[in-house]
């Protein structure tokens, strides 16, 4: 299975720069891998619909009347605001 510092330590082998060993070594490349990994995961996966990101949940229902044409709202889940 690939990890986390595997796929970090592969960019950084790219450009150069000494693998690491842990995101808390102390080292600069952990700082800033730490810091911009987040970041860029999300940035390439939101850039296809890829099957394995997207899930379901129940949305909850508002009881406000919906703007026309629309016969029902429904509240924005967390994180799609």
């Amino acid at each position: 299975m690939t990890t986390k510092i595997d796929i970090i330590n592969r960019a950084l082998l790219m450009i150069g720069a000494d693998p690491i060993t842990s995101l808390s070594d102390g080292i600069t490349e952990s700082q800033v891998a730490d810091q911009l990994y987040p970041q860029v995961v999300e940035d390439l996966l939101s850039r296809y619909p890829w099957r394995f990101t997207s899930g379901q949940t129940q949305l909850s229902r508002l009881l406000a009347e919906p703007v026309a044409p629309w016969s029902a709202a429904y509240e924005i889940p967390v994180g799609f605001e």
